[in-house]
């Protein structure tokens, strides 16, 4: 677990994981962008995750996740925009 700022405020330890595709099925070609952030803490509601590697904002929580035997909540979400934070700081920008 690293240190979260959720809607550049809150602070909680969680991780997030992110992926970016495309689906070439569609015409035109998909981007899907969506991502799974685990914590302990509820969140009413998520517009931005921040850790030290990334910034990603737009977000919109479809889905929750509750187990039994822990403590940890997965929220489940789309989102519009990242930026690697590590690329930037060795100069290189990324999109």
């Amino acid at each position: 677990m690293s240190k979260v700022k959720i809607n550049n405020s809150i602070i909680v330890d969680g991780k997030f994981t992110i992926e970016v595709f495309a689906d070439k099925s569609n015409k035109p070609i998909t981007i899907y962008k969506r991502g799974i952030f685990e914590t302990d803490k509820y969140i009413e509601e998520i517009s931005s995750l921040e850790n030290e590697r990334y910034f990603i904002n737009g977000i919109d929580v479809y889905k929750e996740t509750y187990g039994s035997e822990d403590d940890i909540i997965s929220y489940e979400f789309s989102f519009s925009n990242m930026q690697n934070l590590i690329k930037e700081k060795d100069g290189m920008v990324g999109k």
